[in-house]
């Protein structure tokens, strides 16, 4: 490639104001760049400093002596550098005929320089007049990441496009100031700058007038390094394609996963395989063998509490008490107070966390511990809590000083428990008064009637099938109604009779039941009655 030829120019063709504006001046499409071209101008007038002339004048002392023999022509050359693959670096394509040391007596060097790979074109500027360079060093002393050190720089052209407005008022100023060289110089950068800038002028004003911008243009938008940024509209799409695994893929993840059984109170490793989502059944709250309003009210508090707003707009007094629901379930064993709770929770979707006042424990110390982990476990899983035979923690206080303690301990962790807490209990008679006072409902289940303990040996032997086939569910159950056994009794007494049953080779049948029974009423028999007395006597 060719270079161009020189470009020198008389001193007097450099004394320019500021350049004619295009055609585009007379439709109005430069009005947005002017106005801004105008501010600019007065930013760089701000940051002038008073004594640039004495700066100017100094720069001319500093070329005349230390740099003798640069910059002595003025004009400015225009060469290309290409790729030279034997040297393995960029090269002037003339530098054969003139050295670099040629072209020093030019006021700059505009170097076009063809990318070897993209062939895209980029321009540098080679500083060679030191007033250009001190002029150049100052109105980049605030961009970032732009050095013009040593003795003679090299610039970006396009980093120069952001400093015309200072260029054109340092010019101006030397014109005013009657500086022969700085003048002569900076018309010279200023005059070449502009012609190479025209073409850009008029395209961008074009796209900011529709408030737009190209990619190849961005860069003239903002200074050199300047940090942008911009918000946009959110989609709420995801940031990804959700696909499946691939077979790589799951060889590096884990066949298990960690979670809580709830069961048997510990944390363990599940099988990733076997994990599926609830079966929930909520149609089993029509199991709950009460009275219809009793059935209603407890449904009632539950669902507003777990699935509402649990009312927040009624608060105690002090800040963080009374925030729960608390229900007491009494009444004789084997009526479905245990059951009630189970149920409720399935209905309602929610985990129950079962504790039986066995695993609490008796000191006090450890009685407050277990508790306020329980009550924090059960209110951040959103858990329905059942207090098995919390008989211990509802007794009168009285004299004994640990008995005291436990219930003491346990009213004040459950001012604070924000959840849907169940107690059961098989006696009322000596409840302490403070617990009553903390009862939202409390439920008494009466021993099961007839039709009650026909549903319940209805429902449990649907589940007595052996190999041989099912039972006469429906003739058992009329058969066994009348016996008074409660619901966990008619459970045991129906499980065992299908393991003999299936031991036999058998379908279960009324004569399996009756011998369990029989044996059950002895052994009451003996433990409540008579027989109780003529057993002492083997003892004696």
């Amino acid at each position: 490639m060719s270079s161009a030829p020189d470009t020198s120019l008389p001193l007097a063709s450099h004394l320019l104001s500021t350049p004619p504006s295009s055609s585009g001046t007379e439709n109005g499409e430069m009005a947005l760049a002017a106005h801004r071209v105008d501010a600019i101008e007065k930013h760089v007038e701000e940051r002038l400093p008073d004594n640039h002339p004495t700066e100017v004048g100094d720069a001319e002392a500093q070329d005349k002596k230390s740099h003798a023999g640069r910059a002595t022509t003025l004009a400015y050359k225009r060469v290309e550098e290409a790729w030279d693959d034997k040297a393995y670096k960029y090269k002037i394509v003339e530098a054969t005929q003139s050295g670099v040391g040629d072209l020093d007596q030019y006021i700059f060097v505009a170097r076009d320089r063809i990318d070897r790979t993209t062939q895209d074109k980029t321009t540098f500027i080679d500083i060679k007049s030191v007033i250009l360079r001190d002029v150049l060093r100052q109105g980049c002393r605030d961009f970032r990441g732009i050095s013009l050190t040593g003795d003679t720089p090299t610039i970006d052209l396009k980093v120069v496009f952001h400093l015309r407005s200072f260029l054109r008022c340092r010019r101006d100023t030397a014109v005013t100031t009657q500086n022969t060289l700085s003048q002569s110089h900076l018309s010279l950068f200023v005059k070449y700058v502009e012609a190479e800038f025209q073409s850009t002028d008029k395209q961008l004003c074009g796209l900011i007038e529709r408030n737009e911008i190209i990619y190849d243009l961005l860069w003239a938008l903002f200074e050199p390094n300047v940090k942008v940024f911009t918000t946009c509209a959110g989609t709420d799409a995801p940031s990804s394609d959700s696909k499946e695994l691939e077979d790589e893929d799951l060889l590096i993840c884990g066949p298990t996963v960690l979670g809580f059984c709830l069961s048997a109170k510990v944390f363990l490793e599940f099988a990733v395989d076997h994990v599926r989502d609830i079966t929930w059944s909520p149609s089993s709250y029509d199991n709950i063998k009460l009275p219809e309003a009793q059935k209603k009210a407890i449904w009632a508090l539950t669902q507003t509490y777990c699935c509402h707003d649990k009312n927040p707009s009624f608060k105690d007094f002090v800040q963080g008490k009374g925030r729960g629901i608390n229900f007491l379930l009494y009444g004789p064993p084997g009526v479905g107070k245990t059951l009630t709770a189970e149920i409720i929770a399935e209905s309602c979707k929610l985990p129950l966390y079962t504790v039986a006042a066995g695993q609490i424990g008796v000191d006090p110390v450890r009685v407050e511990n277990f508790l306020t982990t329980t009550f924090k476990i059960a209110g951040r899983w959103k858990a329905i809590l059942l207090i098995d035979e919390a008989d211990v923690f509802l007794a009168q206080r009285s004299d004994n000083p640990q008995i005291n303690a436990l219930v003491s301990v346990f009213l004040r962790e459950l001012e604070h428990f924000d959840g849907v807490l169940f107690l059961t209990t098989n006696r009322v008679q000596s409840f302490d008064e403070a617990m009553t006072s903390r009862i939202h409902l409390a439920l008494k289940y009466q021993p099961l009637d007839q039709e009650a303990r026909k549903a319940v040996w209805e429902h449990f032997l649907d589940q007595a099938r052996t190999s041989r086939g099912s039972p006469d569910t429906a003739k058992l159950a009329d058969e066994l109604a009348d016996t008074k056994l409660n619901g966990r009794e008619i459970r045991n007494t129906v499980l065992t009779a299908r393991s003999i049953a299936e031991y036999e080779g058998a379908v279960v049948k009324l004569s399996h039941l009756k011998n369990l029974i029989h044996a059950r009423e002895q052994f009451q028999e003996d433990f409540h009655g008579a027989g109780a007395v003529e057993n002492l006597k083997i003892y004696t």
